[in-house]
């Protein structure tokens, strides 16, 4: 457009001096003409340059929102965004289409190749983001592992449950057939690894998806080791199971199970290692890798060419810059010659001036103020020449550019997760975000001016002004730079825990604050739940040991200060272990869970309940004597007996022994108050089981004792457990052939010496902490295990075998002989068991009821000490016994005692009578050997026809047990 004439400066001015130059040299006039020409050049020049200017101007902000709407589909993926992203990608290559057809553009080559580049990276960018939108609509697609845990691993685990649980029931049917309930127990276990493995794979995905508030590639690492550990624990139970599939001791539906348990077993874990590969890797979601590898580098360099496009648009204005300098020079000789016309044109000149430059210039001026301060906009005049025009055109522009940065600036504190408060020295609010709206309830524009006190939670107790003071001086200092916490406070009075980081500035020489806040309660109710957790026992939900360890410090504690007497009760199942060890863990686990539900029904309120371990429950009874406590002890006692347990058809009576022990002033600490307790318990046990027992004075004699007998209970188990019994045997001799092919087997101790300790040493202990038929279960496991070994050379060895009371009250010892004699590949008919009479007397149906599941085995079975109770004759006929060895106590004077050659010979002549084997004990000498064989009697066992000696053991080294040694001489050295 040709801007020259009336309605410009430089035209007007002409018109009012053309009447003064017409005298002017023909110089003037070609100066004139030149300058003419180079006017005409600069003004299409100009033109050009807004033109290409608002077009460059036009990309960016179409860039910008491209961007905007992008990030916004991220943070919203819903349709309306994706449209939006979309269609600002079609602005976006519309704009640089319209930039590449315009004329500055094609009238230069480097131009144009530049511009091609540019709407490339465009056509490319909306390639790009329609694989990022369609990956970020679909789960399955920005989640790459999801389809194996959805397809494969999933079923794999809903089968391997099914199949175990199909494995569990048939087990129950069968319970009678041989080995179904160590088979059920292989199926329960293998199961129970199982679900723990997937509960740790689960947890596995939620750390990689910060779920878990710890460092993710911890957790993985600690989970992906559970699900080994457990993944093994399923293959070592599946492993037991098929040697029971070789032996053909499993059913149709077990053996449908266990093929197909240990293929998805198999295919289970091959599918959860293609997924911890994937959510172990960088590219374990989809859209990550997109956004950061193509998208974010395709922007950044269009944002790159827009740049060099507004440098190309400065150079060329610096051109015509000096196009015009050049001009200048030339005409400067002229101006010497129009100096007087210039002098005349001066007046006229300032009127010009003051009309047509310097108001328009003032009003832009104005405007300019008053939109630095956000007033309201001032009307600029328009002015009738073109050069004023153009710098209103400018600012105009100008204005609109900062309003869109405005906008920008606050699309992205509008869409920030946090609040955002700005608020100056004396705690007034300046203004807040979108997020901080709906954080507390209020519009900006009715905080805007308010105290921050609205916003802040203080004490109802103070006073508001100096609550205020103290925030702003103390409070707000302290939390400058660094993440606090306060108490917020809504529109409708709720408070909330509030996060806030604070940061300062200076504005216009003015203090302002700016607060990031957000909400944190789910990040306490967090913190909250692993508290509780590392409170609690996580079976039984009740308090766990540690816990409870430090409230009795503290009660204790409390105890001395303000002499406030409370008690502690002991809890103890009385038959948990066998439980545990008849119908399975899983069934003592959920015996556990009854205890403690009970347990927690019937405490009152404010009592405490722990679980210290294991089958140990306590109880805190605060501000309770010990008369009362006895009576809420005798209570719980009477709930825990009255209950029924029921197990797989099983129903159990579960009771409890519980001690009693009141905290004082004079406990001198939380240790001795759980001594006395366990003690307590203890002693309760001891008096019979299922029973309250109340600490007393008297009973600190009793603890020395006890402490004696717990030492010996430590070293029986430590015995057990590395082996530290030895076996010795003593021989049965036939007193009609003269040979011995039967031997009792007896128990000695090593200690630390290699000394023997004999079992009266370490049996009453043992007897007296319940461990007597954990010694049992060791006897008959090496017995027959050495027996094994020895019935190659002598296929006629038999043992003789003693059990305690104690265990015959525990039947799954039957199932521990029929386990290890299958093992050793033995007949039962080898082993012998030998039970004393006093013992069968005091529990004379267990005993009936454990000899008869012996001979049923194919066992055989003695009662031992015969004749050592008043009524030996009445139960004889009762009890289901083999052999009947009379007490040692009728035979060790058999020669010299006429009254004890009596009685041999009527318990002979009645065992006989009943069909019973006899065999005589303590025979000393030869002249009671020789009666014993005048008498009848079948056996004979003593000093003088052998003393008890070591086993051999697989070493093959001969002992008093190899063939030959079988005879036995009357006369042994």
């Amino acid at each position: 457009m040709h801007r020259l004439g009336f309605g410009g400066i430089r035209g007007r001015y002409l018109l009012v001096a053309g009447f003064f130059i017409t005298f002017v040299l023909a110089a003037g006039w070609a100066a004139q003409n030149v300058v003419t020409q180079n006017t005409r050049q600069s003004s299409v020049n100009v033109s050009e340059r807004e033109q290409i200017t608002r077009l460059v101007n036009n990309l960016g902000d179409t860039i910008w929102l491209t961007e905007t709407a992008l990030q916004t589909f991220l943070l919203t993926p819903e349709k309306s965004q994706r449209a939006a992203a979309l269609g600002a990608i079609e602005r976006l290559i519309a704009d640089s289409t319209h930039l590449s057809n315009s004329d500055w553009v094609q009238n230069t080559p480097a131009r144009r190749e530049q511009l091609k580049q540019l709407s490339e990276n465009t056509q490319e960018l909306r390639r790009q983001s329609e694989r990022l939108i369609d990956i970020r609509m679909d789960a399955e697609k920005m989640f790459p592992a999801m389809r194996i845990m959805v397809d494969r691993m999933l079923p794999q685990n809903n089968q391997f449950l099914t199949l175990a649980t199909l494995a569990i029931q048939e087990s129950s049917d069968r319970r009678g057939a041989p080995s179904q309930e160590e088979i059920r127990w292989l199926f329960a276990e293998a199961r129970y690894a199982w679900t723990t493995m997937v509960g740790n794979f689960r947890i596995f995905v939620a750390n990689r998806f910060g779920v878990i508030p710890e460092n993710p590639e911890d957790g993985m690492k600690d989970q992906h080791q559970r699900v080994e550990f457990y993944h093994e624990a399923v293959n070592r139970h599946l492993k037991a199971l098929a040697q029971f599939e070789a032996r053909n001791a499993l059913e149709l539906q077990q053996i449908e199970s266990l093929t197909n348990m240990r293929k998805l077993s198999k295919e289970w874990y091959q599918a959860y290692q293609a997924t911890a590969a994937i959510y172990s890797s960088e590219r374990w979601r989809a859209d990550a890798p997109l956004l950061r590898d193509s998208i974010l580098p395709l922007i950044t360099q269009l944002w790159e060419e827009l740049r060099v496009l507004r440098g190309e648009i400065e150079s060329a204005s610096i051109n015509d810059m000096s196009s015009v300098s050049d001009v200048a020079d030339r005409l400067s000789g002229a101006l010497w010659l129009i100096a007087l016309i210039t002098i005349a044109l001066t007046a006229s000149g300032y009127l010009f001036f003051e009309y047509t430059i310097r108001r328009p210039i003032a009003d832009v001026a104005a405007a300019l103020k008053a939109e630095t301060r956000g007033e309201k906009t001032l009307p600029v005049r328009r002015s009738s020449t073109w050069e004023t025009r153009d710098l209103i055109d400018a600012f105009d522009q100008m204005r609109a550019q900062v309003r869109t940065r405005q906008e920008r600036l606050q699309t992205i504190l509008d869409n920030t997760a946090e609040g955002i408060v700005t608020f100056d020295a004396n705690g007034i609010i300046d203004g807040y975000n979108s997020a901080a709206k709906r954080l507390f309830g209020w519009a900006e524009h009715e905080v805007a001016g308010q105290n921050i006190s609205i916003l802040v939670q203080h004490d109802v107790h103070a006073a508001l002004d100096s609550y205020l003071v103290r925030f702003l001086h103390l409070e707000l200092d302290s939390l400058i730079g660094q993440e606090g916490e306060v108490s917020g406070q809504r529109r409708d009075g709720g408070s909330f825990p509030m996060a806030i980081k604070i940061g300062g500035m200076h504005l216009e020489g003015k203090r302002f604050y700016t607060a990031l806040v957000a909400d944190i309660s789910e990040r306490r109710a967090i913190v909250e739940h692993l508290r509780t957790q590392a409170e609690h026992d996580g079976l039984t939900g009740l308090y766990n040991r540690n816990f409870f360890l430090q409230e009795i410090e503290r009660v204790v504690e409390r105890a001395r200060r303000s002499q406030r007497v409370s008690t502690l009760l002991y809890i103890d199942l009385d038959n948990f272990k066998y439980v545990n060890d008849t119908l399975g863990h899983l069934a003592g686990d959920r015996l556990l869970i009854e205890v403690g539900r009970l347990l927690r029904k019937r405490a009152r309120r404010g009592d405490l309940i722990a679980r210290l371990g294991g089958d140990e429950f306590t109880m805190l009874l605060y501000d309770t004597l010990a008369d009362e406590a006895q009576t809420i002890a005798e209570s719980f006692r009477k709930a825990l007996a009255d209950s029924r347990f029921r197990q797989s058809g099983v129903h159990l009576d579960m009771g409890c022994s519980i001690g009693v022990a009141t905290i004082t002033a004079n406990s001198r600490s939380p240790q001795e108050v759980l001594s006395h307790a366990d003690f307590a318990c203890h002693l309760a046990k001891r008096a019979g089981r299922n029973r309250v027992h109340v600490f007393e004075e008297k009973d600190e004699a009793n603890v020395a004792a006890m402490s004696l007998d717990m030492g010996w209970s430590r070293r029986i188990k430590d015995a057990i457990e590395h082996d530290q019994f030895t076996l010795v045997a003593q021989p049965i001799v036939d007193t009609r052939h003269k040979h011995a092919a039967t031997y009792e087997v007896l128990l000695r101790l090593r200690d630390e010496r290699g000394d023997f300790i004999m079992p009266n040493g370490f049996l009453p202990s043992a007897e007296r902490f319940g461990l007597a038929t954990e010694i049992d279960r060791w006897v008959i496991a090496h017995a027959i295990r050495t027996l094994a070994t020895l019935s190659p050379e002598n296929p006629e060895l038999r043992f003789s075998i003693n059990l305690s009371g104690q265990t015959l009250s525990e039947p799954d010892v039957c199932n521990l002989i029929i386990a290890e004699l299958r093992r050793a590949k033995l007949d039962p008919s080898v082993l012998t068991f030998e039970v004393t009479e006093t013992v069968a007397i005091a529990n004379m149906l267990q005993a009936e009821t454990f000899l008869a599941k012996l001979k049923a085995i194919g066992c055989s079975t003695a009662l031992d000490d015969f004749g050592s109770g008043m009524s030996s004759f009445a139960y004889l006929r009762e009890l289901p016994v083999d052999y009947v060895k009379i007490d040692g106590r009728f035979v060790r004077n058999l020669a010299t005692n006429t009254v004890d050659q009596a009685m041999v010979r009527a318990m002979n002549d009645i065992a006989h009578a009943l069909g019973k084997r006899t065999v005589a004990e303590f025979v000393e000498d030869a002249e009671c050997y020789r009666l014993l064989g005048e008498y009848g009697v079948d056996f004979a066992q003593g000093m003088y026809l052998g003393k008890p000696e070591p086993i051999t053991d697989a070493t093959g080294e001969k002992s008093l047990l190899n063939p030959d040694r079988r005879v036995v001489y009357l006369n042994p050295p």
